[in-house]
């Protein structure tokens, strides 16, 4: 039976790679490699860093008017700030017309019944000649007819004089409302700061008209917020009180010392991943919306064995004894981008392949470089 083109070339092509391994095993060919050590590693983890303020208030007009003053123009540069600081003030001339005549008609209201009325002052009139009648009355020199016809004026007055109160109670409490309302309305014409902190952004010049409910500015806090995010998994034995490395792009290599305050109680369920926070050392601004990269260091193992992780083939390292290449199966603990502890496999002065250890097979001649790798 006659073999196909394709059937020759697939023979072909299995004789020459088994020959290639085959020759491959038979070569000597030379590796960089490292020595187990032992020592200290630090068990973290690592993830992106996006820099937030810790507070945030889009400022909103509660009013509606002309803007008189902007502390910060369209553009302009981010002003430091303090609470309650006015940032907009918008109009007030009417309203502060109508305040000044409440106030007005308030404080003669006020003086009109520190005076008195003159129903209170016809009541004090009759109740002393009823009085008087009464004397008479007991020593049969008036009526009882004329004695109770007094009696009854005496007590429609009471009746009159107690409503007249009211209602003059009811006028003086019309007039603080009014004072209060309008105090409140001129309130809401200034915009001012809810925190100590920057006005970052305004969208009002002066002269413009502002409506109620619309945006007119950002503040923010002077503190930061580092928000880092991680894979569900990386966040077993992270703990709020553990130390952390930031490193943020745009300051190079500097590190920043923070700390884990606040763990996410979610998880996003799109990606999988969920967010802690790190309180930060800084003695720089730190720009909002920054992005970099943070360790979290959730322990430090002392006196174990130690490789570089870039020598680990997935659970297995190329051990070099005798001049010969070994697979050999290890077991990891703690790990770091850089290094990784070997708890079961390998012992200390172990001669472990660093540089692409994929490219060399079990029982392979090889000849080695030992190097130290630098921290």
């Amino acid at each position: 039976m006659k073999l196909s083109r394709t059937h020759l070339l697939f023979v072909f092509l299995i004789l020459l790679v088994g020959g290639g391994i085959w020759i491959s095993s038979k070569l000597t060919t030379h590796a960089v490699a490292v020595l187990v050590k032992t020592g200290s590693i630090r068990d973290s983890v690592t993830g992106n860093v996006r820099v937030f303020p810790e507070s945030s208030f889009e400022l909103r007009s509660q009013s509606q008017g002309k803007a008189e003053f902007v502390l910060l123009q369209p553009f302009g540069k981010p002003v430091e700030v303090e609470q309650d600081e006015i940032l907009v003030r918008l109009e007030t001339k009417d309203l502060n017309r109508s305040l000044e005549q409440s106030q007005l008609a308030q404080k003669t209201h006020l003086k009109r019944m520190e005076l008195g009325s003159a129903l209170a002052l016809q009541l004090k009139i009759e109740q002393q000649e009823l009085e008087s009648i009464r004397v008479l009355a007991e020593e049969k020199k008036v009526s009882l007819l004329e004695l109770n016809k007094k009696q009854n004026l005496v007590e429609r007055l009471e009746v009159q004089l107690q409503n007249e109160k009211l209602h003059w109670e009811e006028i003086h409490k019309n007039h603080e409302f009014s004072i209060a309302s309008l105090n409140s309305q001129i309130e809401k014409n200034y915009i001012r700061s809810p925190i100590d902190g920057k006005l970052v952004s305004s969208f009002v010049t002066t002269g413009d008209m502002v409506f109620g409910g619309s945006v007119i500015g950002k503040v923010i806090s002077n503190t930061r917020l580092i928000e880092v995010t991680l894979n569900e998994e990386e966040f077993a034995g992270i703990r709020e009180g553990q130390e952390a490395a930031v490193t943020l792009y745009s300051f190079g290599k500097r590190i920043f010392e923070a700390e884990v305050s606040r763990l996410s109680a979610t998880i996003d369920p799109n990606t999988g991943r969920r967010k802690l926070y790190l309180s930060i050392d800084y003695d720089i601004e730190l720009p909002t919306g920054g992005s970099g990269r943070a360790e979290i260091v959730k322990a430090v193992k002392e006196n174990t064995l130690i490789i570089p992780r870039k020598a680990l083939l997935g659970n297995s390292v190329i051990v070099v004894q005798n001049g010969i290449a070994t697979i050999r199966e290890v077991r990891i603990g703690a790990s770091n981008l850089k290094e990784v502890e070997i708890l079961e496999g390998l012992e200390a002065e172990d001669q472990v392949i660093l540089d692409t250890p994929h490219l060399y097979g079990d029982g392979q001649k090889v000849t080695v470089s030992i190097i130290e790798v630098q921290d």
